[in-house]
């Protein structure tokens, strides 16, 4: 409790009106633009918006980061997750819109923001598949579906899916006549 009155009383002595103290609850005040409220109401603006390719908010929510990470606290995992949850649903969207519009440089950007936060993401990492495929590269597509598969047998010990396995199974295929 001391170490929250320090922090207040400096806040308000700073100048800044950010805190608001209303019947023995703090909040931040009204006007305070906080990052995770922007990137979740961007993420949300994206998951409602149908099927439109305009990327709105693209480049934040792209480089977004997750929410403290290095912090464990209980109210804190719960936040994360969800907020995690909401940005990977986002980003697959807004690659699977961008590159039905042929924007296929945004539509791998996106895919590749959620497969930074979550590396095996079969979702994710089968859009971006289908991306390079649709751009018309093949090597690409091996080469992701490769690094993919190699992954997930020593993380996970399992194999790719069989959704994502037929994507490339005709590439392989064509690769191994020729040899």
């Amino acid at each position: 409790m001391a170490n929250l009155r320090s922090v207040i009383w400096r806040v308000r002595g700073s100048g800044h009106d950010i805190v608001a103290g209303d019947d023995g609850q703090l909040s931040l005040r009204r006007n305070v633009v906080v990052d995770t409220r922007e990137l979740r109401r961007t993420a949300f603006g994206i998951l409602e918006a149908g099927d439109t390719a305009d990327p709105v908010g693209f480049e934040a929510l792209v480089r977004a980061d997750e929410i403290l990470p290095d912090w464990s606290d209980e109210w804190v995992l719960v936040d994360r997750e969800r907020y995690h949850q909401l940005r990977l649903h986002a980003l697959e969207r807004l690659c699977g819109q961008l590159a039905a519009s042929g924007r296929f440089g945004l539509a791998v950007e996106a895919c590749l923001a959620a497969l930074a936060a979550e590396p095996l993401r079969e979702s994710a990492q089968r859009q971006l598949i289908e991306v390079y495929l649709s751009e018309g590269n093949r090597a690409d597509a091996l080469r992701q579906y490769t690094s993919y598969q190699r992954v997930i047998r020593e993380e996970v010990g399992v194999e790719p899916s069989r959704e994502i396995s037929d994507l490339v199974s005709r590439l392989t295929v064509a690769r191994g006549a020729r040899t």
